[in-house]
């Protein structure tokens, strides 16, 4: 037998749409690089950044990084986090990682995004 559980988790933010150095997350426009997790938004310039943010939600189970336009371009970033955060982390090119974000926030997910602009 299959035995639901009901998703209690209060709606996050999703992001609509990114581009031309920002993103709309329900339905406000935010410019530069941007750190989601619950309801909460914060800006970001290096790896400490993310770091500290994540604190505030008691470590959540997935870091999704965005990189921008290319996976590769942050590997030094990569590198550091790995070895501050103690969950996962998915870095993937921005596009893709704000659709990851929006389905795994949707199934009540608890995940950080780290996205670059593009």
């Amino acid at each position: 037998m299959v035995q639901l559980i009901e998703n209690n988790r209060s709606p996050q933010k999703t992001i609509d749409s990114y581009g031309f150095g920002g993103f709309r997350i329900d339905g406000e426009l935010h410019l530069g690089n941007l750190l989601i997790c619950e309801n909460e938004l914060s800006f970001w310039s290096h790896p400490a950044d993310i770091v500290s943010f994540s604190k505030k939600f008691n470590h959540p189970d997935l870091l999704i990084y965005g990189s921008g336009k290319t996976i590769f371009d942050d590997d030094a970033n990569i590198a550091e986090l790995e070895k501050c955060l103690p969950s996962g982390i998915e870095c993937l090119n921005t596009p893709s990682a704000c659709r990851l974000y929006n389905m795994l926030v949707s199934e009540g997910r608890n995940v950080l995004a780290a996205i670059k602009n593009i």
